[in-house]
């Protein structure tokens, strides 16, 4: 089978990871697989030679802009893929107008910000192309207006060789019983880094590692000198080695409004780290409060606090945090992933 991934753009992101991830288990299934990004950002992780990059111009506004549609038109009737998958719900007209007859067309939402949800409705509504949701919450929101789709799961790798707590402390000078947390985000108003540079800030003696870069790196910076914890908080930029420092902490800390199905929190789990985290749409629906992670109420700085001061702490608690993780992250291998894909496609892996 052909399959053609199709990413509006590049970049580290949750959504551009589950699509490398899948375009390798799929190409390791013997499928032929083609992933098209538009714009020039980097698509790190692609393992197999099997797999072929193709660029497109920048996608540009809600549609996609002429040259990114046409030229996705163009590599559909030149390739004549069985399956063209969109990823993200801005591609739907682009791919509508780029389709074939022969083709199957999908696209997934990775997640959807609740205060703009309502504007989907008609353009999916009129480009008829099959939703596919990576999580209750999406899905949820797209029955909202109207919209039916179908659960696919998301995968995570295998965790990479982990980094010590030694090596932890002697990158980022970190002395010798400070406490240590871990997040790896994109520093955006969805993620809302604010909430949790305020909660560390409560925490004393404890410094945060903070991998990622975003629109909000210096407001963030600038808060975390207000707040009188710039010491404590550590800016680290976006790192695709992010998931090997996380086994060297002792708690790995979220604080979003709203998610798809967040890979981060899998990944401290698999990584053997208790999660602290907002009951957010994309977090609140498979992460269960006191059971797989500590949970609190978004936007509540104290409340996250809090948090990460029972897991500090109390040693059992975060031992019952990481063997109940553990056991949900294992549900969420690639390979899963992979074969719901397929299913989905209509053909078994």
């Amino acid at each position: 089978m052909k399959i053609m991934l199709v990413l509006a753009n590049g970049g580290g992101g949750g959504m551009q990871r589950q699509v490398v991830l899948l375009a390798n288990g799929l190409s390791a299934c013997g499928h032929g697989v083609v992933v098209v990004v538009g714009g020039g950002e980097a698509v790190d992780g692609l393992a197999s030679p099997e797999v072929q990059l193709i660029r497109l111009p920048e996608f540009r506004g809600r549609s996609g802009g002429l040259q990114f549609t046409v030229g996705l038109r163009q590599l559909v009737r030149r390739l004549r893929p069985d399956v063209v998958h969109g990823h993200g719900l801005r591609l739907a007209i682009s791919l509508r107008l780029a389709r074939r007859r022969a083709t199957r067309v999908l696209v997934t939402s990775h997640g959807i910000d609740p205060v703009v949800v309502a504007k989907l409705r008609w353009p999916l509504r009129l480009t008829r192309v099959r939703v596919l949701a990576c999580g209750e919450a999406p899905q949820r929101l797209l029955a909202s207006i109207g919209i039916s789709s179908t659960i696919v799961p998301v995968g995570i790798e295998a965790p990479p060789t982990a980094k010590t707590p030694e090596q932890l402390r002697a990158r980022f000078q970190i002395r010798d019983g400070a406490r240590i947390a871990v997040s790896a985000i994109r520093l955006s108003a969805q993620k809302d880094p604010e909430t949790m540079i305020r909660a560390v800030a409560k925490v004393n003696n404890l410094h945060l590692v903070l991998f990622g870069d975003g629109p909000l790196l210096e407001p963030t910076r600038m808060l975390a000198t207000s707040l009188g914890a710039a010491e404590r908080i550590h800016f680290v930029g976006y790192d695709r080695e992010a998931r090997s420092w996380m086994p060297a902490s002792e708690v790995v800390v979220l604080s979003s409004i709203w998610e798809g199905h967040v890979l981060v929190a899998l990944e401290a789990m698999a990584a053997g780290v208790p999660l602290v985290a907002t009951a957010c749409p994309g977090i609140a629906e498979w992460v269960e409060n006191e059971h797989t992670a500590l949970l609190s109420p978004m936007r509540d700085a104290e409340a996250l606090a809090e948090n990460l001061r029972r897991v500090l702490r109390s040693r059992d608690l975060a031992q019952r945090l990481i063997a109940q993780g553990a056991e949900l992250a294992m549900r969420h291998g690639a390979q899963k992933m992979v074969e719901a894909h397929l299913g989905v496609y209509g053909v078994s892996a």
